[in-house]
């Protein structure tokens, strides 16, 4: 594990946009857990905590200062994409040289979490009014932005 190139390449950005709950916790103790499994040495870390709300854009910006690595991808913490999706995502990205790739609800995925039918279709018929998915999977060269 330690000598694996790919993971030494990672760097790891949270941005806590002043949430309530034990964000700051969470991390610590899921970068304890990755170190005693022979994996925390390995990433670099960025935690950031906003003191007050300040949105979405706000937190997406200040993360991108720390965006000096040679792909950049955005994951929401609500997990509302899988993120084993990233690893169909960056094969498409490499060999279509693109400078991006947007992930989306609409397509098909064979990672689902289950719905209620009522949340289902309602997050189908919103998704289909919306033009982009706001909360999709971003990935793109930290120079495209």
């Amino acid at each position: 594990m330690g000598g694996f190139s790919l993971l030494s390449r990672i760097k790891i950005v949270v941005v806590d946009d002043c949430s309530s709950d034990q964000t700051p916790s969470v991390l610590e103790h899921f970068q304890e857990n990755l170190r005693n499994g022979g994996w925390g040495d390995n990433f670099q870390w960025k935690f950031i905590r906003h003191e007050r709300n300040r949105s979405k854009g706000a937190s997406l910006r200040a993360g991108l200062e720390y965006a000096d690595t040679e792909l950049t991808v955005f994951h929401d913490a609500d997990l509302e994409y899988h993120p084993r999706n990233l690893l169909k995502m960056v094969p498409l990205f490499l060999e279509q040289d693109t400078d991006a790739v947007f992930g989306s609800r609409v397509l098909p995925s064979e990672f689902k979490r289950a719905l209620f039918y009522r949340h289902g279709l309602g997050n189908r018929l919103i998704t289909f009014l919306v033009t982009r998915d706001p909360n999709a999977f971003m990935l793109y060269w930290p120079s495209f932005v």
